[in-house]
Order: C-alpha cells, then structure tokens, then sequence
C-alpha cells in the first residue's frame, strides 16, 4: 500500500499522532463506503457519547481494509510508537448526525481482567468537509487548546491511546468514520 502522505505531529518530544493524508484513494473509499452502507447501526446516546456505529467482521469484504490497516500500524509502531502488542480489536463504522458528539477522553483502558491495555488508537475519515457542520475530531493538547484533524474522506490518524481527544457536536449533515483500537500487555 502506497501512502501518499504521512506526517508526524508532536506535541512535545515524542510522536502523539501520524498523520496520513491519503490513506484511502477516491476508489476505495467509494467502495468502501458501498460495504459500510450494508451494515446494520445501533445506536449510542448517553451524556457522553451520541452515535450510531457498526462492528466491521474481518471477513472477504473487508479483509483488505484489516489488511491495509495492520501492515500500516505495525510497520509505524516499529518506527515511531514501539509499543509491546498483541492485537487488534474489530473496527467499529461510526456516524455522527445533527447533535452527536463525543466528550473529551482517551482511549487507553484495561480489559480483559487487566491484561491488556489499549496503546494505539485510529481514526479513518470518511466524510468530506462539504458532508457536515461541527462535528471536528479534535486531540487536546495543552489544557484547552485542541488540534483538529483534517476533514478529508481517506485520511487517517494514528495515535497513542494516551492522548485526550473528542468529537465536536454535529450541527448539520453527517460524520462517518472508521475507529480502532490496538492493545498489549499493561504499560504498568
């Protein structure tokens, strides 16, 4: 897989989040996009998360998107993270409408009875700036200044669990997106 683009963005010394501006081209996105569509949502709404989002199998029609995914991860942390895991849990499709949102936190937490900890986390943009109003992935960086993510369809963010961040609330139209979560043995 050929990336286009790929940026590293630090906050302070250490690589926060990898930035690759072409992840998916126009035809695999529109592709993509005609996959996710067949999927059922459910919906998500309490005070600090409101959405619809899909679990995505690994199965024939979205093998190459794992794929393309882990090759690209793995290869990453090798260079920039080097964090010790073990997996990847099943990409989950989101959508935001008109109001939804997702508060400010990290994605880094202990499961499966403190055995793993969530160390890489990621988003794939699927929408356009034009697809919506509001609704900006934002990392927080110092107290309350926030850094947005492009709003691109094929872009693709990659970053540590640690790192605080949200989704504004959607004023109109929609946010679609692909998240995932990447996990080894506790950092403590």
């Amino acid at each position: 897989m050929t990336v286009e683009s790929k940026e590293q963005i630090r906050f302070n010394n250490v690589c926060d989040f990898l930035l690759s501006r072409s992840f998916l081209s126009a035809d695999k996105l529109a592709k993509l996009m005609s996959s996710l569509e067949k999927l059922e949502l459910t919906r998500v709404d309490n005070d600090f998360l409101k959405r619809s989002e899909a679990e995505i199998e690994r199965n024939d029609e979205f093998g190459n998107l794992y794929d393309d995914v882990q090759s690209h991860i793995l290869s990453n942390n090798e260079k920039f993270f080097q964090y010790d895991i073990q997996g990847f849990e099943p990409f989950k499709y989101v959508v935001y409408e008109e109001d939804d949102f997702h508060k400010i936190h990290q994605d880094q937490s202990m499961f499966y009875n403190r055995l793993y900890d969530r160390k890489i986390s990621f988003t794939i943009q699927l929408s356009d700036t034009e697809d919506y109003e509001g609704g900006d992935f934002e990392f927080q960086k110092y107290g309350e200044i926030y850094q947005p993510l492009p709003r691109k369809g094929g872009c693709m963010a990659v970053y540590s669990s640690a790192i605080p961040h949200r989704v504004r609330p959607v004023t109109q139209g929609q946010r679609r997106a692909i998240v995932g979560y990447i996990y080894g043995p506790p950092l403590n």
